[in-house]
């Protein structure tokens, strides 16, 4: 499995303020977020966080994503990690650590298989120019749209 991570220190948010934001995401902010966001949707929500589904879709870069997933894991304050449906197993989480002027953000993506077959299949992707493309791509989209959470999020 290929795992791809951003750090980003976010001044004057707190972990609470960041994922009780994420939470309460629509698409009016989710296009306010970033320019290359497109459409959010909350599928279905649930009481306990856990399970809750989501689409959403964004470009990063030239490459245009679409997804359907839902919330795997949540500690509040702490943690929100996505499980994506898509044609080869996925997932991004935040994770949220409190620092004296704000927050360190942790933006992880991981995408492919397990076993012997997928690093195989790791190894021959990591060769690809679209893999470094996207890596660079995908690092500068989180930068971005972390970084634009200190004006957008309350």
């Amino acid at each position: 499995m290929i795992t791809l991570s951003t750090t980003i220190e976010i001044k004057g948010k707190s972990p609470q303020q960041i994922y009780d934001w994420m939470l309460d995401l629509d698409d009016g902010k989710y296009k306010r977020w970033h320019r290359e966001h497109l459409e959010w949707k909350t599928l279905k929500r649930t009481p306990d966080v856990v399970g809750t589904e989501v689409f959403f879709d964004e470009w990063i870069g030239r490459l245009r994503f679409r997804f359907r997933g839902k919330i795997a894991e949540a500690i509040p304050d702490r943690l929100l990690k996505y499980e994506l449906k898509y044609p080869i197993p996925a997932y991004f989480s935040i994770e949220l650590e409190p620092q004296q002027s704000g927050t360190r953000v942790i933006h992880t993506v991981g995408f492919g298989y397990r076993g012997l077959a997928g690093r195989l299949l790791d190894v021959a992707f990591r060769i690809t120019p679209v893999f470094w493309y996207f890596k660079r791509e995908m690092d500068r989209h989180a930068r971005e749209e972390f970084t634009n959470l200190k004006d957008v999020a309350s």
